[in-house]
């Protein structure tokens, strides 16, 4: 009788919502995982557009294979003016060169042409191009087929400013030799978007 007895208390106490809220396992905890893509912190990136203007000057070397001698002196004031086709690539007409003192002379070299400029990142710029090649040194100049390549890394960036360093090479491609012109340039860039 007094199993029976503790049989029955148990089932009752079994039975109240007190015993059981305690007694009784409950579901666990959910929780609900959103993935929402307007609040997400991504940087805006830079856009590029319209008119574009390059100005970059710096430190040039010159080799002339006709009067085989390599000189050090300037390069630029070298310039481009276009537009940008899409926010990664512009069309310029560009202008770029060296002008150094040999032994006997100085000496102005340089190709004048089109070029494509193609920003590969946001921060990084290659650029390449052909046009007319020239030398002019004591009254005297040719012209013939020149080349226009080119790298450049953006150091400074603000809205539609940029600032570079680059490199340029500009060989002049003429019946009495090639001139060959490297430059190592610090530049500005700018854009109307």
């Amino acid at each position: 009788m007094k199993r029976l007895m503790v049989l029955l208390v148990a089932a009752l106490a079994c039975s109240t919502p007190a015993f059981a809220q305690t007694a009784l396992p409950t579901a666990p905890p959910t929780f609900k995982v959103s993935f929402d893509r307007q609040s997400s912190q991504t940087p805006a990136q830079p856009t590029r557009g319209g008119f574009t203007i390059l100005v970059n000057m710096g430190i040039g070397v010159q080799n002339d294979t006709y009067v085989e001698e390599s000189a050090v002196g300037l390069a630029g004031a070298n310039v481009g003016i276009g537009g940008f086709v899409t926010p990664k690539l512009a069309v310029l007409g560009r202008f770029s060169g060296t002008n150094v003192n040999y032994d006997r002379f100085g000496q102005v070299s340089g190709v004048v042409g089109a070029t494509l400029q193609y920003w590969a990142t946001d921060r990084f710029i290659v650029e390449g191009g052909a046009g007319i090649g020239y030398w002019t040194a004591e009254g005297d100049s040719e012209t013939g087929f020149g080349l226009i390549v080119g790298a450049s890394g953006v150091v400074f960036h603000r809205g539609k400013h940029n600032l570079l360093v680059g490199v340029e090479y500009a060989p002049a491609f003429t019946d009495s030799g090639q001139v060959h012109n490297i430059g190592i340039t610090f530049g500005y860039q700018f854009h109307t978007r």
